[in-house]
């Protein structure tokens, strides 16, 4: 299943493929062990694309928020 919002590439489009593949739905909770990867992966290019507004950090930022309530 393909979730992602936008076709992304390198690093980050594999992060949310790979998260896309053991994602379970936001209330199975089988999906933890997934979110809490995937959002570790998040981690750096958040912080170094801090203050940027691009749409590569926004969409990060964005996720890491959405993901993390869920781990």
């Amino acid at each position: 299943m393909n979730r992602c919002l936008y076709n992304s590439t390198g690093s980050y489009g594999n992060y949310c493929r790979e998260h896309d593949r053991c994602f379970k739905g936001f209330t199975n909770p089988a999906s933890k062990p997934c979110n809490r990867a995937f959002v570790k992966r998040l981690l750096p290019i958040v912080q170094l694309n801090k203050g940027k507004l691009t749409y590569k950090a926004n969409y990060a930022r964005t996720a890491m928020v959405l993901f993390s309530k869920m781990m």
